[in-house]
């Protein structure tokens, strides 16, 4: 499969392999990170303006915390989750971070990198996790 220069800028050198050598239809996983480049993360923003004297419990302000965090994300990618979603793309997570895993067909893949709100993208791969028995 053909990609451009500016998919390939989004793109780990693992998926670019992957997607180069698929066909259209093969089914890839991706982890791939949203928001626009000058745009800041919402992580960061969202539990600037929250004092925790105004809550009575530390419950309560780990709650709205969290959920100040989901609407910072929503406002912020909400629109690329939508365009991603009317490719008929799978998509995991967004909802309190900008990453989400995103699986379908290679040529959809390929094409969900030219939005904009598309920022890097890497092949879901395996990953070798040390047991603390093995550290020591």
């Amino acid at each position: 499969m053909y990609l451009t220069e500016a998919q390939r800028a989004k793109l780990d050198d693992e998926l670019v392999a992957r997607l180069e050598a698929a066909d259209g239809g093969e089914r890839i996983r991706a982890i791939v990170s949203l928001g626009k480049d000058r745009e800041p993360r919402a992580a960061v923003a969202a539990g600037s303006s929250l004092d925790p004297r105004r809550f009575s419990s530390r419950r309560d302000y780990r709650a709205a915390l969290i959920e100040k965090q989901k609407s910072a994300v929503r406002e912020s990618i909400g629109s690329t989750l939508d365009e991603l979603r009317q490719l008929e793309l799978d998509l995991l997570g967004g909802t309190t971070t900008q990453t989400v895993v995103v699986e379908g067909p290679a040529s959809v893949l390929a094409a969900s990198l030219d939005l904009s709100g598309v920022r890097h993208a890497e092949l879901d791969r395996e990953v070798a996790c040390l047991i603390a028995d093995e550290l020591t």
